[in-house]
């Protein structure tokens, strides 16, 4: 299935990966008991994108 990701920008692809980083990390720690770990930066996201 295509997908338009590509067309946004590396700072909103980091904004938006952190934002699921975090939704997932806390799900995990209330349904799982996992621990809870600093989030990423915006600027490591980025890196991760790019």
């Amino acid at each position: 299935m295509k997908t338009a990701l590509s067309r946004i920008g590396p700072n909103r692809s980091a904004l938006l990966l952190r934002h699921s980083y975090a939704l997932t990390m806390v799900n995990a720690h209330v349904l799982l008991n996992y621990p809870l770990h600093p989030l990423p930066t915006v600027a490591e996201l980025e890196a991760w994108v790019s």
